[in-house]
């Protein structure tokens, strides 16, 4: 099997952003169209670049690929936009509106093969046991690849599955990938930070992480208030 490697830090992130909306009587949060998105990189000392680009892109043109048509005008926005904030700000636990995709192979020893047509129960939740096990391996890594802390990926409470956990998000099978990352599994995931003592740790914003997250793939909300 082919081993996936992770890419390094120091790139542009483009992170389009669904927009988080209240509707409904119990105004409930659910994941809407993309209208906004966040430039940055996971990188500590791009500023410079950063910077950089903020100054060439304001007022440049989107084109649609098919037609090569305008469609929309970039312009700078605050980080104290409603929607932007949902991205930004710190939570202790944060919901994906886009599937992770995972830094390699969730099944290289075939528990789901395996697992057809067997009776006996005690297997079955031995391989089920030893699938999430690796999956769970994964997602933690993937943490760690986006930059953050060994600690913070060991102690993090991950919850995982292909529906999503926000209302709006589409199944995570259904999400466009680049051709490269078809072949690796992606799930919708639920992290609530924690510290060595198991305390919530609030993290802010973005956070974004497994394979294509330089172009918003991984891409989490924070579960706070409106």
């Amino acid at each position: 099997a082919a081993k996936h490697e992770s890419v390094g830090p120091k790139r542009f992130a483009f992170l389009p952003l669904p927009s988080i909306e209240s509707r409904g009587k119990g105004q409930a949060r659910v994941v809407g169209s993309v209208r906004r998105g966040i430039l940055t990189s996971f990188a500590n000392d791009f500023s410079e670049e950063i910077a950089w680009a903020r100054r060439a892109l304001s007022g440049q043109e989107l084109i649609r690929e098919d037609n090569k048509q305008p469609v929309a005008v970039l312009s700078l926005i605050p980080a104290s936009d409603p929607v932007v904030r949902n991205y930004l700000r710190p939570a202790a636990s944060w919901s994906t509106v886009t599937p992770v995709v995972l830094p390699g192979y969730d099944d290289p020893a075939h528990y789901r093969r395996r697992l057809k047509g067997r009776t006996n129960k005690e297997e079955q939740k031995r391989l089920l046991e030893r699938l999430n096990d690796r999956i769970d391996i994964l997602l933690r890594k993937a943490i760690v690849q986006a930059g953050f802390s060994q600690v913070l990926a060991d102690h993090a409470e991950i919850e995982w599955r292909k529906v999503g956990f926000w209302a709006g998000a589409d199944l995570a099978d259904r999400y466009g990938v680049p051709n490269h990352l078809k072949r690796f599994a992606r799930y919708h995931a639920r992290v609530t930070w924690h510290d060595i003592h198991g305390k919530p740790v609030q993290v802010p914003g973005p956070i974004c992480i497994g394979g294509g997250r330089f172009c918003g793939l991984g891409l989490f909300a924070g579960l706070t208030g409106r």
